[in-house]
């Protein structure tokens, strides 16, 4: 975990973001100057921008990145849900960075709606955050073997087994179950404890979107059902998720969105007037002051 404030970078004036960390041990210090070193490889505007990391003192790393206004998708589908149109937005903005990553060797193993920052709380303006638990395909892990690393909900089979050869398609089951919830308010996979979620990981078949929301596409249902399959081979390429979204970019045939809903900006909006009235602060206010502290990790 860590603690993000806003500062201002004294080489340019400009604002950034400076996340300071716990290291109070080797392997977590090695944990963060991974991530550090693997976000500074990556080069796409849709990836969070590296600026410098270092030590603070002998405990506790800092990460400087570039400062982000607006809120993650978590808090977005908080609010409201997806249409089937908008999550063809979300596809086309979240694809291209996340294949840049895999062109060059890098599995992210934590893609979740947290995890996606919609700038000014746009959809098709993003930024892929946390790679903090990354890695290159074929490298040594830091954890152990056999240990499963990530966020349960949204893992795939092969990560919840402890597998250390994971592959772009690990990737690419998380983000069939970001898009799962975006479109049903949760995640394909649900349970008490996190033993009986990856117990249902491995062993369960997930639903079917139509199970759940039977007014969606059946294009989105199978695209999203084949991301979800439990063989990596099964799982369609980035490229094919891509493509099947394109090719259904508009989806009032099947009777899913014939209006167009408020943007997630709009919604957000007045969720904030909402919250000020009541004295709340609104999920971006981590972003906006040295002393707020974020949950991100």
């Amino acid at each position: 975990m860590g603690t993000v404030f806003e500062a201002t970078d004294r080489a340019n004036g400009a604002r950034v973001a400076v996340k300071l960390v716990d290291l109070p041990d080797p392997d977590s210090s090695l944990r963060f100057d991974r991530e550090a070193t693997l976000l500074s490889s990556l080069s796409h505007p849709s990836i969070l921008r590296y600026i410098a990391h270092g030590r603070a003192d002998d405990s506790t790393g800092f990460l400087v990145t570039e400062r982000l206004e607006g809120w993650d998708l978590e808090h977005a589908l908080a609010t409201r849900l997806l249409s089937a149109d908008e999550v063809s937005v979300l596809i086309r903005a979240i694809t291209p960075p996340l294949a840049a990553a895999h062109a060059v060797g890098i599995v992210h193993r934590d893609i979740k709606p947290s995890n996606v920052f919609l700038l000014r709380g746009q959809l098709d303006q993003v930024r892929l955050l946390d790679f903090g638990i990354a890695r290159r395909v074929a490298s040594d892990a830091v954890t152990r073997t056999g240990t499963a690393v990530g966020t349960p909900a949204y893992m795939a089979p092969e990560q919840a087994s402890g597998d250390r050869a994971l592959g772009p398609s690990a990737d690419v089951f998380s983000f069939g179950a970001l898009l799962f919830h975006a479109v049903t308010g949760r995640p394909p996979f649900i349970a008490d404890h996190v033993f009986a979620l990856l117990a249902k990981v491995l062993l369960e078949e997930p639903p079917r979107l139509r199970a759940i929301t039977p007014t969606v596409p059946e294009w989105l249902d199978a695209l999203v059902h084949r991301m979800l399959r439990k063989d990596p081979q099964e799982r369609p390429t980035l490229d094919d998720v891509l493509r099947l979204s394109a090719d259904h970019r508009t989806s009032e045939r099947d009777g899913y969105s014939r209006s167009t809903p408020p943007s997630l900006a709009t919604v957000n909006r007045r969720w904030c007037r909402s919250c000020s009235s009541r004295g709340t602060e609104h999920p971006s206010a981590s972003t906006r002051g040295l002393s707020q502290s974020s949950p991100r990790s």
